[in-house]
């Protein structure tokens, strides 16, 4: 769904102002992850680990899938020939993949990113451990494979129970420019732009092992750990920047 508010700009020559707000809402199922964010098909053949033919489980969410959206930027022109624009991303987190090295796959009995989402915590992914602990090995004691259901390969240690997954991105920017006329058709422009003023730290991937941005293998020490930001440089999402130019107009 999505939802957008436009001001067209308004007001005398020294005063005129015109926004534009943008929220969109989303949800995405799907068997297979995001066609330019794919994950190489080996962490999405669960039924094979987990011994049964169940196709629930290979559906998820998808990598990228943001539930809330807004997008709110705007000009002000005020007196002395300054204009003023804002502008102001936030959305909810995308989820994660909760991973277990030894398997080359993601927790066999959670769904595909559920983490951050079907999975909003440490505790509820203790229960999904606890559960995938407790079900009977896949090798029987003749060494044989087990085939009368789902089974465990391999014990998983607990997380911390008090883990929360997922970061929201937050940025907001200014522009802030100043027009000064030197002859009927010269003018110079003087320009400043801030990018993330608050400096959040904007947590998101952008390759195809982990789109989070944060360590998935729940095997790990440093499970849950902060590993990339959403822009690298002179971004919106990145950390705090400015830069400044100068327009010359003839």
């Amino acid at each position: 769904m999505l939802v957008s508010l436009a001001k067209r700009p308004t007001g005398s020559q020294n005063w005129k102002w015109g926004f534009n707000i943008n929220y969109t809402l989303s949800k995405t199922f799907n068997f297979s992850n995001d066609d330019q964010i794919p994950f190489n098909g080996a962490e999405d053949t669960v039924n094979t680990l987990f011994h049964v033919n169940n196709l629930r489980l290979e559906k998820g969410y998808a990598p990228t899938d943001e539930r809330h959206r807004f997008v709110f930027y705007g000009q002000f022109n005020v007196p002395w020939q300054i204009k003023v624009v804002p502008s102001w991303i936030w959305a909810s987190h995308v989820p994660m993949d909760c991973r277990v090295a030894s398997l080359s796959a993601r927790l066999p009995n959670i769904a595909r990113n559920a983490c951050g989402e079907q999975i909003p915590d440490g505790a509820a992914l203790n229960s999904a451990i606890t559960a995938y602990n407790a079900l009977p090995p896949c090798l029987n004691p003749d060494k044989s494979i087990h085939t009368r259901g789902p089974c465990n390969s391999t014990q998983v240690t607990l997380v911390d129970p008090n883990l929360h997954f997922g970061d929201d991105y937050n940025a907001v920017s200014l522009r802030i420019s100043k027009t000064i006329n030197l002859t009927e058709r010269q003018s110079l422009e003087l320009i400043s732009e801030g990018f993330n003023l608050a400096n959040t730290a904007n947590v998101r991937g952008f390759v195809n092992t982990n789109f989070s941005g944060f360590n998935n293998d729940i095997t790990k020490a440093n499970f849950n750990t902060p590993s990339q930001t959403a822009d690298k440089f002179f971004g919106p999402g990145g950390a705090r920047a400015f830069q400044f130019g100068l327009v010359y107009r003839f």
